[in-house]
């Protein structure tokens, strides 16, 4: 029984094969017809070139098909896919592991936790059309010494921004010069209440104790900014730093010595350069 089954399982694909095999043999109207011996389940094809013009035993039952089929009816549209998968992924060490309520992708790793929430970044400051960098002329200059040598620091702009309090914060900016080398100098900063929208003149009368920002530099010194700004790309104010003698340098050969430096005071013009 075991071999009998076997064989009408093999003559049965081999049989079904042939439409691929003559299927340029078929009628015009592309109907196949076969027969089906019920007793082995064996299928075979007739009234083709070649092919048995009728069942080969009374048993054996006739069926036909047609190649193409009939075209059915269109279906339904479908619901909308779940476009909110597009460009989601699962983080490194993690893998897809379900689906949240809302279609989203459930992320686990091998010891089934899920990746830790990341906090959302900071919200960006509102820009403000006093965000900008302006040059002060003229310059102001510190002479300074270190280590026996000399150098000096000057003050050649002014950075400004400002923040979701409309607070308007000013950066006096500059160069600190030692050994023939050149570094960009941040003097702290200063803040300043602005009014929204803009009304000028914006009037500057701050006094702030902050860090310097250099690369050899450290220290803290006071700056003091007196004056205002007349339009979005024009102020007059005065300048000046303070305790420049509490400051470090780091100099190459030398090491880290006490930068002493004098006072920076004028009265300056800026223009917004950007």
């Amino acid at each position: 029984m075991v071999k009998r089954v076997l064989l009408s399982l093999a003559t049965s694909t081999m049989l079904l094969a042939l439409p691929t095999a003559v299927g340029a043999q078929t009628t015009g109207d592309d109907i196949i017809h076969a027969c089906y011996i019920p007793l082995v389940g064996v299928v075979y094809r007739i009234k083709a070139p070649g092919l048995p013009a009728a069942c080969l035993g009374k048993s054996h039952v006739e069926f036909q098909w047609n190649s193409q089929g009939i075209k059915g009816d269109r279906g339904d549209p479908g619901p909308a896919g779940n476009l909110g998968l597009s460009g989601q992924n699962c983080p490194v060490g993690y893998f897809v592991s379900g689906f949240s309520s809302v279609g989203a992708l459930v992320c686990r790793n091998t010891s089934g936790n899920e990746p830790p929430i990341e906090p959302p970044p900071p919200t960006p400051a509102p820009s403000s059309a006093l965000n900008g960098t302006w040059l002060i002329s003229p310059t102001l200059v510190s002479s300074c010494t270190a280590g026996g040598l000399s150098g000096y620091i000057n003050v050649t702009g002014l950075s400004t921004s400002v923040n979701s309090g409309n607070q308007l914060t000013l950066v006096p900016t500059g160069t600190v010069s030692f050994l023939s080398q050149s570094f960009p100098v941040s003097y702290g900063s200063v803040s300043v209440a602005v009014t929204d929208p803009l009304t000028f003149p914006i009037t500057m009368m701050l006094r702030e104790s902050s860090p310097v920002s250099a690369g050899p530099v450290s220290g803290v010194v006071e700056v003091s900014v007196s004056g205002s700004i007349s339009s979005l790309g024009s102020f007059s104010a005065q300048i000046t730093v303070n305790n420049l003698d509490n400051l470090q340098i780091t100099l190459p050969n030398v090491g880290t010595v006490p930068l002493v430096c004098t006072q920076i005071r004028g009265n300056v013009t800026g223009s917004r350069i950007s």
